[in-house]
């Protein structure tokens, strides 16, 4: 095994402890000073198979006695601990039925002895299981280290420690994942040593491009020793535990209906501890990425050609959140060109944390804790992947950490679309639930907006949005990755139409023939504003100026930010409208203060300052915001609180 791989496995598995205790900073550190790479795993179900950890992880999750632990270096320390201290306690046990002189002379000079002759008085010993290891044993199976033959000698812990060191990192993956009995049953377990380590390396990465004999490597090994994958699964599972994954290169990953059967395939990617799916939840299932069909008509979809990939302003956005005291609330934007669809997911998180469930009344919406804000991300994604797919079903694109596919000669590789795995859900509460756990990796990874573009147009499907568009040539990004209207209202609607009026509106072509042209066919959740409409370019329909929360999405001067009221009312009951407060966020700004618009109708005024609002002069300065609020509220004032005005 090549040092490079044990170096991605290690330092993935310190990134999962830091994300899972929430050290974000750390983090940041780490990636700074040691970055990534194209074998670093970032996905949490992958880490755990690469690690064999797959039991331990849900034997972790269901304990009753004590809460579980967040983090996988956490359940490997706490199942040595154990090891140790049953080791210590079967040598007190046995100490005073054994000899001192006898155990000396008995206890093996080497390792390699003690492995070869099990004692024969060894007390709760279980015939069934000394033959199914023997039968192991004369298979030649390269199973690694096995810990509890040593449990019962003195000194077992720093022994075992010392040649996990020597073995190197595989040896402690080994370790980690061979004993899926729980600690009583394993105490009276013993299995022979074998000579080498190589036959588990079925999950360990070769390296960032795998060809098809590299994925089929690692069961030629299998072969070599005799051992298929269906056999060492059921070796090294309890008998009652028949719906566990086998350790084998099985691509279909589900969430189990029995919480007492969960596998590690509810924690799909990073490192986010939430509310899991309920006893009733429906299966999660994970497949990857079709790359005949599917991947180059997604990047035609895309782009119009696929050998096109993304700039390096997508490829280098993730979801993290602001730290400003007032816009702990904002997602920051990097660089220009993927604005429309963070603006869309900006909006989406403000709906769940101003008017959802997860919203906390007595804090300061404007500066939500990073659980609450972290929460309302994950809810706000739910939603807009859950609309995409009509409210039927959903599927969240994750990265894999390995290649699934080469792709063909039309095909242009970007590191990122041949990892996906997908992963369907056909229940609102679990893709909510589903989204929560993994929430972490939105947050921090580099590609985590390109993944919501993915699964929202999986989601809606191919076809689907092809078929909203008016033109089915139409490209989803524009010049410079400029986001399109039709991707924008894909992400607010569910539906990629081109247009923003209401309904449909039929075209007379000449020679008898109509076009059709697609707008918003509802009211919709989160509405739009655009200053397009100002300068009559556009016609916005009600659907979209008044949608069913105060919140819309602007579209000024080719860049997309959001405004947003606080009080629903606004929506429900025209008194409000006489004078309200708006609240502005641009994520690529670098706003460092929060903007408070006052508005206030001309009809309302009384004894206010303010004035009826009077068309600007000729080469008088309008901010274009002001622009975009007066195409819904023409006769309005718009007082800036003392923040200078955006121009």
């Amino acid at each position: 095994m090549e040092n490079s791989s044990v170096e991605n496995v290690a330092s993935s598995l310190v990134r999962e402890y830091l994300s899972r205790k929430g050290l974000k900073g750390t983090l940041q550190t780490m990636d700074s000073e040691m970055p990534r790479t194209d074998g670093s795993i970032s996905n949490r179900l992958q880490l755990a198979k690469e690690l064999h950890l797959e039991y331990l992880m849900k034997k972790n999750k269901v304990q009753e006695c004590t809460p579980p632990l967040r983090a996988m270096l956490e359940v490997m320390t706490k199942y040595f601990l154990q090891k140790i201290d049953v080791g210590r306690e079967d040598k007190r046990q046995s100490s005073g039925s054994r000899p001192s002189s006898r155990m000396s002379s008995e206890r093996p000079s080497s390792r390699t002895a003690s492995h070869s002759k099990a004692p024969s008085d060894d007390s709760g010993f279980h015939n069934n299981q000394s033959n199914h290891h023997a039968k192991r044993a004369s298979k030649g199976s390269a199973l690694g280290l096995d810990i509890h033959n040593v449990e019962d000698e003195e000194g077992m812990g720093s022994t075992a420690i010392s040649d996990v060191s020597k073995a190197g990192v595989h040896r402690l993956v080994v370790m980690s994942s061979l004993y899926v009995m729980d600690t009583t049953e394993a105490t009276q377990t013993k299995k022979s040593r074998p000579s080498s380590s190589r036959g588990l390396r079925s999950g360990m990465m070769a390296g960032p491009i795998m060809s098809s004999q590299d994925v089929n490597s690692p069961i030629s090994k299998y072969s070599e020793s005799k051992v298929s994958s269906s056999t060492l699964s059921s070796s090294l599972t309890r008998k009652d535990s028949s719906s566990d994954s086998n350790l084998g290169s099985d691509k279909s990953l589900y969430v189990a209906k029995d919480p007492a059967k969960k596998t590690v395939s509810e924690e799909e990617t990073d490192y986010f501890d939430s509310k899991r799916p309920t006893s009733g939840s429906k299966l999660v299932k994970s497949t990857s990425l079709d790359d005949k069909a599917v991947s180059p008509n997604l990047k035609t979809l895309l782009f119009g050609s696929a050998s096109e990939q993304f700039n390096a302003e997508w490829r280098n956005q993730s979801l993290s959140f602001c730290d400003t005291e007032g816009l702990r609330f904002g997602i920051v934007q990097n660089k220009g060109g993927p604005c429309g669809a963070l603006a869309a997911i900006q909006a989406c998180m403000l709906k769940r944390l101003l008017f959802g469930e997860a919203r906390d009344k007595t804090a300061n919406a404007h500066s939500p804790d990073s659980r609450l804000r972290s929460e309302c991300l994950a809810l706000g994604l739910a939603d807009l992947l859950w609309r995409a797919g009509r409210k039927k079903l959903a599927v969240v694109a994750m990265p894999s950490g390995r290649k699934q596919f080469q792709g063909g000669a039309r095909y242009r590789q970007d590191n990122l679309t041949e990892t996906l795995m997908l992963n369907t859900v056909d229940s609102q509460g679990d893709l909510e639930a589903f989204i929560r756990q993994n929430i972490s990796l939105f947050e921090t990874n580099q590609y985590a907006t390109i993944l919501v573009l993915y699964s929202a147009i999986l989601s809606r499907s191919i076809d689907h949005v092809i078929s909203d568009m008016d033109e089915p040539t139409t490209k989803l990004i524009g010049a410079h990755g400029y986001c399109t209207q039709e991707m924008v209202n894909l992400f607010l609607t569910g539906k990629a139409v081109s247009n923003v009026f209401n309904d449909t509106v039929e075209l007379d072509s000449g020679g008898g023939e109509t076009m059709i042209l697609r707008g918003v066919g509802s009211r919709s959740e989160i509405g739009l504003l655009s200053l397009f409409e100002h300068y009559g370019s556009c016609q916005v329909g009600t659907y979209m100026k008044t949608p069913r929360y105060p919140i819309w999405v602007v579209c000024s001067e080719s860049h997309f930010s959001v405004l947003f009221c606080i009080r629903k009312e606004l929506m429900n009951d025209w008194k409000y409208e006489r004078r309200f407060d708006l609240y502005y966020y641009d994520g690529l700004a670098r706003q460092d203060e929060q903007i408070r618009l006052t508005v206030v109708l001309f009809s309302s005024l009384t004894s206010d300052n303010l004035h009826p609002y009077q068309p600007p002069g000729e080469g008088e300065l309008v901010p274009p915001l002001e622009h975009c609020i007066r195409t819904k509220w023409n006769d309005a004032t718009v007082d800036w609180n003392g923040t200078d005005p955006i121009l």
